[in-house]
């Protein structure tokens, strides 16, 4: 365990093919558990909590990134990882400042990572690159978020998200920004009451954000007590006639709402004028 740590709980900085697990991280500040650089990879999350997470604000010092923008990692996650290319399964977030998950760090794009087991990454015959911009992260199951979190799972690369549940986060379950295709299957998202009377929010299951993504399926959610069950606010260039099976397109399939509003994607559109949008019962 880990208490009351000033900055991040526990970090893997530049180092692959280790096993965090069964660890439970509370009251830090940035972030609970932590990949720092972006290359690290292959590394396995299982078993976890992370709860009580604050932006480290003025209570840390920078993690070393310079410049004025703010702190990589400080805005308070319970795990936050700055490169894709790890497994993440089973774990728990509760009670943070911004996300239970952030894996929404800007690009970095391509970097070197082991070519197996013991490589010396310092030597390039025994490393290989990934772009960062494409790759996948390797596993996202059965995790959890709730509590006082603004967003349950930040997701900004590609990938497949299997069995997520959300419960409580202020503004959405999961906030998505992937760089070219997402599956997401099979999530549970239940809505805090006490946010949901306040008219001003707007409280959302599933919030897909980059127009530039090309395919993006939501399948099997479970999604009530929220304004809405999925939105996406941008328009969606279309490229495909089968929806969820190509270029430019949003499938919702065998989902279930309880919301005030079930999907609500932007009007889809192209020179063909070919449907890009597809809702299956």
């Amino acid at each position: 365990s880990v208490d009351s740590a000033p900055k991040w709980g526990i970090t893997v900085h530049d180092s692959h093919y280790g096993l965090i697990q069964d660890n439970v991280v509370y009251n830090t500040r940035g972030a609970g558990i932590v990949t720092a650089d972006g290359t690290e990879s292959f590394n396995v999350f299982d078993h976890n909590f992370a709860l009580r997470v604050e932006g480290s604000g003025d209570f840390a010092p920078r993690s070393g990134y310079g410049g004025a923008a703010p702190d990589p990692g400080g805005e308070g996650s319970g795990f936050w990882f700055r490169g894709p290319n790890n497994y993440i399964r089973n774990n728990v977030a509760a009670n943070a400042d911004a996300f239970g998950f952030g894996l929404a760090a800007g690009s970095l794009d391509v970097v070197h990572i082991p070519k197996f087991k013991g490589a010396d990454t310092s030597h390039d015959a025994e490393t290989v690159t990934i772009d960062t911009t494409s790759a996948p992260v390797l596993e996202f199951s059965n995790n959890e978020a709730y509590g006082a979190m603004q967003a349950g799972v930040a997701f900004g690369w590609n990938g497949t998200i299997t069995n997520l549940r959300a419960w409580n986060t202020s503004r959405h379950g999961l906030t998505a920004t992937p760089t070219d295709k997402l599956i997401v299957d099979g999530i549970t998202v239940r809505g805090d009451a006490s946010i949901l009377a306040r008219q001003v929010e707007n409280p959302t299951g599933v919030w897909l954000s980059n127009y530039a993504a090309k395919t993006i399926v939501v399948r099997n959610a479970d999604v009530q007590g929220m304004r809405t069950g999925v939105s996406s606010p941008f328009y969606q260039e279309v490229r495909a006639v089968e929806p969820g099976r190509g270029d430019g397109s949003v499938a919702v399939e065998g989902s279930y709402f309880r919301d005030y509003i079930g999907v609500v994607i932007a009007t889809a559109y192209s020179a063909g004028a070919e449907a890009g949008v597809a809702v299956k019962k």
